[in-house]
């Protein structure tokens, strides 16, 4: 015997729990209905609800950002090479704060660099404020002067803005690059390739002395972190990197037979005769002979003197 269940007016099932009403159905409009898709800016895409103004990362730079002025319509968000960096960028609380619009483009500072950065072109979505690794330093970049009000930072221009703080500690941060922080993320792919690479990585003394040969100032006894000096970049006046002196050469760590030939071993021209522009008297002391401190009778490592660069030491 077959009994049939109980229907409302309308056809619907009744449950226990209904007293006697049809059971709710979903509301097509409500909290379960599925999303609806919007364009999400940095997805690589420029969606019909985003432009070079709001989102530069997909759209790239509208048509006057790059020209030196701020012009209307143009903003720290969207052409910090003109406008200068946002206020919050870089500020002294850590994170990318998305809810003030900061991102990969805006500030690199404290978002990191963007997924296309470091790959050798200069994408539309990409600036020397955002990628100088790609895109090369700004045009202010290098005359002495830090200069936030035309998009230069730590991370963009290590020789007016000096290396960003965490650099040096041995551990790479999100924030840091091979074009930023060599000493702690390691060089990037071209350099050691014995050419001073403008086209590809745009090398330059800071990011690969291996190949670019140490800054200018160098060599003048004193370390100078705000011109961005450091153990990786001038072990002549810095001294070795903490992991040098350890087991092997690891380049990760921004070693180098310039930075570490203790480790990686003289670099392939040492003993030529000639001291070349990579060499000094720490790298390759038969061709570059000993520093002037070597022969005082006490052997500094904070300068970089080891056994094989001042044995008299």
């Amino acid at each position: 015997m077959f009994v049939a269940c109980d229907r409302g007016g309308d056809g619907e099932p009744l449950t226990p729990d209904s007293g006697g009403l049809p059971a709710a159905q979903p509301d097509a409009g409500g909290d379960d209905a599925p999303p609806i898709e919007t364009d999400v800016c940095g997805d690589g895409a420029c969606g019909d609800g985003e432009d070079c103004t709001g989102c530069p990362r997909d759209c790239g730079l509208c048509e006057g950002c790059g020209d030196d002025t701020c012009d209307s319509g143009e903003t720290c968000s969207s052409c910090p090479t003109d406008c200068g960096l946002c206020p919050t960028c870089g500020e002294s609380s850590p994170g990318c704060d998305e809810d003030l619009g900061e991102d990969c483009f805006n500030c690199p500072l404290d978002c990191g660099q963007c997924d296309t950065c470091g790959v050798g072109d200069c994408d539309p979505g990409e600036s020397c404020s955002s990628c100088p690794q790609d895109c090369g330093l700004c045009e202010p970049c290098g005359d002495g002067t830090c200069s936030p009000e035309q998009g230069e930072s730590c991370f963009s221009c290590v020789f007016d803005c000096g290396t960003c703080p965490s650099c040096g500690n041995g551990t790479a941060e999100t924030v840091e690059t091979c074009f930023s922080c060599p000493a702690d993320v390691g060089t990037c792919p071209d350099c050691g390739d014995g050419e001073c690479g403008l086209d590809v990585n745009n090398e330059n003394c800071f990011t690969c002395p291996l190949d670019c040969g140490a800054c200018e100032r160098c060599g003048n006894e004193e370390c100078n972190q705000e011109i961005g000096e450091d153990c990786f970049s001038c072990p002549l006046d810095c001294g070795r990197c903490s992991s040098c002196g350890e087991d092997g050469c690891e380049p990760g760590l921004g070693e180098s037979c310039f930075s570490c030939p203790e480790d990686c071993g003289s670099c392939e021209n040492c003993g030529d005769g000639a001291c070349a522009s990579f060499e000094n008297c720490l790298s390759c002391t038969i061709d570059c002979g000993v520093c002037d401190g070597c022969g005082n009778e006490a052997c500094d490592a904070a300068l970089g003197e080891t056994c094989a660069s001042c044995f008299v030491d």
